[in-house]
């Protein structure tokens, strides 16, 4: 007897979320704004915010890791 699909998948999703890898995409865009606002409102030089921009886009990719390995839920 063959199975339905919609048990292979349930069988082979991990039963709960990745709370870190979610919290830390959050983190990231919270930092991707509160960078880009201050900028925007002249409180933070290009010069300072350019390494920090590039150190949160560096960071994204443990997100996209993740997922990729679908790792996240």
């Amino acid at each position: 007897m063959e199975r339905p699909l919609d048990d292979v998948w349930q069988r082979a999703l991990p039963k709960t979320i990745a709370w870190g890898t979610v919290l830390l995409f959050a983190g990231l865009v919270l930092g991707y704004v509160v960078t880009l606002f201050a900028v925007s409102q002249g409180a933070l030089p290009y010069w300072l915010a350019t390494p920090i921009c590039a150190y949160l886009a560096f960071a994204c990719f443990t997100v996209l890791h993740d997922a990729g390995h679908g790792s996240i839920v």
